[in-house]
């Protein structure tokens, strides 16, 4: 159904599925609405209170004997002094070609990106880039949200 006019803005949010407003285009009474089914994909679960990680020590295995310095840096929750440190995480993609790899130091606030053409070769570069300390960390890039206009 369409509203009688040449062009509605109301029909067209319709015809790009953003909103359905009853009279325009693309509303369908008794049908789940978008913003209704955003709402069953919410998280309903049981939250957990305090700390993350805190849970039996991981099991070892071939591959975190392997990539020792990278283990460390996902896995330790402590410094080499003993000080309390917040694990890093990783991610593992691909892209054009080209396996990449992403570090972010949680505890700094840090992240660096290192890529390769395996598996095998970006955890190879990862390894002996924490084990020499010669990671390029970056900080994020920060969002100025000025209220002025520019002038």
């Amino acid at each position: 159904m369409r509203c009688q006019k040449l062009w509605c803005p109301l029909c067209y949010e319709g015809l790009r599925g953003r909103r359905f407003t009853k009279g325009h285009f693309g509303y369908r009474r008794g049908k789940l609405q978008k913003e209704e089914r955003l709402v069953v994909s919410r998280h309903k679960g049981q939250v957990r209170e305090g700390p993350g990680g805190s849970g039996p020590p991981l099991a070892r295995s071939d591959w975190n004997r392997r990539y020792v310095h990278v283990w460390s840096f996902i896995a330790d929750d402590r410094y080499d002094d003993g000080g309390e440190r917040l694990p890093g995480t990783i991610l593992l993609c691909t892209g054009e070609g080209r396996v990449r790899l992403w570090l972010h130091n949680r505890d700094e606030g840090l992240s660096a990106w290192l890529s390769g053409e395996t598996v095998e070769a970006v955890f190879g570069s990862a390894e002996e880039a924490l084990g020499t300390a010669t990671v390029e960390w970056r900080r994020p890039k920060t969002i100025h949200n000025n209220s002025s206009p520019p002038s």
